[in-house]
């Protein structure tokens, strides 16, 4: 029980940041899964106002009188610049700052640039974790993103980059509504897996592997091995693992799964390279069999490649 409550209190050092519409919505439905400091961004007014946390910041009230930014990136980042106030003080105290966006529209790419360069300033450690546009939204949407990750890349200490194409390989079978729940279960579970890894041990740990760009690969399985094996092989990975920096390795186990630990980071060294760095992390739950989430750290894709 006190090792919960210094947890809950731990857990105030941070907050979680949407930013734009589907960041809103991300961090609303993450509310309701695990207990943190939430906030929610956004210019449009009406979205704001359902998004179910308790910390909002309506921005560029003045320039956008409430309405969406549309697909109008520097639209976005004047709003967000004319709210600094309000998203520093929303802001300060945090130690880290999670920011979730999709950055294709104009909100989620130019106001997670502020954010980002905001939480800095206040000397806050910032992972972002942002969302690649489909190719189908069109060029526009693709600069959007492509600006973003530049701009994000001096402000943030990691950047993960899930892209959207790549997701829906993994969820066939699912609805998009569903599609989107596991979306934002897999980020919400990268975010608590760093919460515990910094919570048990100091952020000293895992600064040397925050840097650049990170993608993730995530399996399910009856064992820890067959759900490490299934990261590893995921369709979300969308850059070369052989050349990362470094892995952090989140497992959820049920009680009765057997820990196969040494196993799994001796797999998991072999495909990352002798030099990278393996930080993990394993949580006990009530449901069977085992989860994996892998962040390598450090690495580019094809995509990323067009932001140099």
């Amino acid at each position: 029980m006190k090792s919960q409550k210094r947890m809950m209190e731990f857990l105030g050092d941070f907050r979680i940041v949407g930013v734009g519409g589907s960041g809103c919505h991300a961090v609303s439905l993450m509310g309701k899964e695990e207990p943190c400091d939430y906030v929610a961004m956004n210019t449009d007014a009406a979205a704001l106002l359902s998004t179910d946390v308790p910390n909002k910041v309506l921005l560029g009230k003045t320039i956008t009188r409430g309405m969406s930014t549309g697909n109008d990136m520097s639209l976005g980042e004047r709003a967000a610049q004319s709210s600094s106030q309000q998203i520093a003080s929303v802001l300060a105290g945090s130690k880290v700052t999670f920011i979730v966006a999709e950055i294709g529209g104009g909100t989620g790419a130019g106001a997670s640039l502020v954010v980002a360069q905001l939480a800095r300033s206040l000397g806050s450690i910032v992972i972002s974790f942002v969302t690649l546009p489909f190719k189908s939204e069109g060029k526009t949407c693709k600069s959007n993103a492509i600006a973003c990750l530049k701009g994000l890349r001096p402000f943030s200490d990691l950047t993960v980059v899930i892209e959207n194409d790549r997701f829906l390989h993994t969820v066939i079978e699912k609805s998009l509504t569903q599609a989107l729940k596991a979306a934002n279960h897999m980020v919400l579970e990268a975010v608590m897996g760093f919460a515990n890894i910094i919570h048990s041990s100091k952020i000293d740990d895992i600064r040397p592997i925050l840097s650049g760009y990170a993608t993730l690969g995530y399996g399910v399985g009856d064992c820890m091995r067959e759900a490490t094996f299934r990261a590893l092989n995921s369709p979300l990975i969308g850059a070369d693992i052989t050349r990362s920096l470094g892995a952090i390795l989140i497992y959820r186990v049920g009680s009765d799964t057997p820990d196969e630990a040494d196993e799994c980071m001796g797999i998991l060294s072999e495909r990352t390279g002798p030099s990278a760095s393996i930080v993990w992390t394993k949580q006990k739950t009530d449901v069977q069999g085992c989860e994996a989430l892998i962040i390598f750290t450090g690495v580019s894709s094809p995509y990323i490649c067009e932001t140099k």
